[in-house]
């Protein structure tokens, strides 16, 4: 059941509101909630599945209260990580992860408008 749930949430839907991004995943998984620097902000949250295996991973790099680095995973292995990189709640870098550690493709909207403005791809296919 979560499988089938996790393929809908990992397609292009160009979900770019990190909260409405998020809350897509609080469905049949379990979540874990960590303090790092303990100032009383959640920074780390995984999320995973009844087997134990990761679902996602989301890190608040800035301490401001708000996630800011998304990681999914299908099967326990990373697919795919969304960025907000200007800390605006918007995710504006997408990377996609083939066979767990490697670089496939990432789209970048550059003048964070929610428009991709450049897409570089990694590996023998550059067609698209």
């Amino acid at each position: 059941m979560i499988l089938i749930f996790s393929i809908n949430i990992f397609a292009n839907d160009r979900i770019i509101n990190i909260e409405k991004r998020m809350s897509l995943l609080n469905v049949k998984t379990y979540e874990e909630k960590y303090d790092s620097n303990h100032d009383g902000n959640v920074d780390y949250i995984v999320r995973s599945d009844d087997t134990g295996a990761k679902v996602m991973e989301a890190l608040d790099y800035n301490h401001d209260g708000i996630m800011d680095d998304l990681y999914f995973y299908a099967d326990g292995i990373i697919i795919k990580r969304e960025v907000d990189s200007n800390f605006d709640m918007n995710i504006d870098l997408w990377v996609y992860i083939k066979n767990g550690s490697l670089i496939e493709k990432y789209e970048q909207d550059l003048d964070f408008d929610g428009i991709i403005d450049k897409v570089k791809l990694f590996g023998g296919d550059q067609s698209g």
